[in-house]
Formats: C-alpha cells, structure tokens, sequence
C-alpha cells in the first residue's frame, strides 16, 4: 500500500507466495475510503491535479490504476471530466 499499490495487486502478490485468501484479507485492509483516496493520491502524483480532460484521457488514467490493482470502485471515484 505504502508503494501506491491497490489491493488487487496486494492480494495477487501474496498468493503468488503462498499465503493463502483468508490470511491476506485478514491483514488486507477492506476500508473503501482508504482505498478510493490511496487511488486518487496516486493518480494525482502521476496525472496531476486536474481531472481528465475528455473520455479517452480518463480511459486512460482508468486504465494505469487498473494496472495498479486498485478495484472498479475505486478508480470510478477519480474526478471526472467536465463533459
């Protein structure tokens, strides 16, 4: 969390070394606000503070949180565009 990385991507890198789902979501923090404001935070460090300008630039800042492993509802709550 600490290195901007959302809980999909958390969750993906522990079972690759064997800890199982149960023990990951014990320590993996399921607090939306936390999550929804840690994906903001590092869509601002590398977008900067102004929201997408039109759909296809919003696509793509979706599209590197995504890669990020942060969840749909996380992302979806990143500004949008003034369409």
């Amino acid at each position: 969390m600490a290195k901007g990385q959302g809980p999909l991507k958390i969750r993906h890198a522990l079972r690759e070394r064997g800890v199982g789902e149960a023990l990951s979501r014990r320590f993996i923090d399921d607090d939306r606000d936390a999550w929804r404001a840690l994906a903001e935070s590092v869509r601002v460090k590398r977008f900067g503070a102004e929201p997408p300008a039109d759909l296809r630039e919003r696509a793509r800042q979706a599209r590197f949180l995504a890669q990020r492993g942060f969840a749909q509802e996380h992302i979806r709550f990143a500004p949008q565009s003034s369409e």
